[in-house]
């Protein structure tokens, strides 16, 4: 199999596509809120999105001839990733049933940190003490938010952390496979097998949907579509740690579209603990990307 190389950096180029990204996601999460608030299930929802998107992107993939040449190697963790960004989703849907968007987007966003915390063992990617600090702080933040012992703690908020987890791995498989295969390819493994292992969940999850829902269901299937596309073009053209502080633009947006169509306000407590979260997934990002720059032609280095 010949092996899809990416493209040579270009940074200013990957910061749009992943402000893009970040900016598309929360349209579709708040969408997804304002379908479980008409009574949907959050599995239903999660079948609409994977489902239209697939819908959407079936005619290109067979112009296409995909999947193209793969090898079993590679086809094995485009499945994997799939499962994951699948759970992911499914998770995040179900959190934001009773969760504010911003709070869930503020636990979700402790992903990059908990990449620290195995990308040595699935990656061999040493993390010395200074990142380790910052994990902690993270971690910190991240409980400011949950507030598990707290009057406001609600299943919500482990449902986000789960879905946390799960964007993790998706992320992990996700460099895995960033060298071998094309983003359409990529693209088109996660939207088709989410489509089918949701579409397994309808005997139990199906309720007849109104207009307004089909309409949802396409809009929120076709933004997570080009939202995706973006995510993937954004890593090809640039490394995982420059982009990453670009990301925590996404809790913004989730607090202006929280405020907009819900009338959410995260509290005080919320707030500081979103800060803390996002000071130090950028500390990490920036301390990774100046090692980055100071080792280019060696493996990543403890510091």
């Amino acid at each position: 199999m010949t092996k899809f190389q990416p493209a040579e950096k270009n940074l200013p180029k990957a910061i749009i596509f992943f402000l893009g990204f970040t900016t598309l996601i929360p349209i579709v999460d708040a969408g997804a809120k304002l379908l479980i608030l008409e009574g949907y299930n959050p599995s239903f929802v999660t079948w609409g999105r994977f489902f239209f998107s697939a819908a959407v992107i079936a005619p290109i993939l067979l112009i296409r001839r995909f999947p193209g040449k793969i090898s079993k190697k590679d086809k094995f963790f485009q499945i994997i990733r799939a499962l994951f960004i699948v759970l992911a989703t499914f998770l995040f849907f179900s959190s934001i049933k009773t969760t504010k968007l911003a709070d869930a987007i503020g636990i979700l966003f402790t992903y990059p940190l908990l990449i620290t915390l195995f990308a040595p063992i699935f990656l061999g990617e040493k993390a010395g003490k200074r990142r380790w600090y910052a994990v902690l702080t993270g971690f910190i933040g991240a409980l400011l938010i949950i507030r598990p012992l707290g009057v406001d703690f609600q299943i919500g908020h482990i449902f986000a952390l789960g879905s946390s987890i799960c964007f993790t791995f998706f992320s992990i498989t996700t460099r895995k496979l960033s060298n071998n295969c094309r983003p359409l390819t990529t693209l088109g493994f996660q939207v088709l097998i989410g489509a089918i292992l949701m579409s397994t969940t309808l005997p139990f999850s199906w309720q007849s949907p109104s207009v307004f829902a089909i309409c949802g269901f396409l809009i929120i299937g076709v933004i997570s579509l080009l939202a995706h596309m973006m995510l993937i073009l954004a890593y090809n053209s640039a490394a995982a740690p420059v982009l990453a502080p670009y990301g925590y633009f996404e809790i913004i947006m989730a607090s202006i579209l929280g405020f907009i169509f819900f009338k959410e306000v995260p509290d005080n407590y919320t707030w500081c603990g979103i800060i803390i979260v996002m000071m130090s997934g950028i500390y990490t990002s920036i301390r990774e990307k100046n090692i980055h720059k100071l080792n280019k032609n060696s493996l990543p280095k403890t510091f």
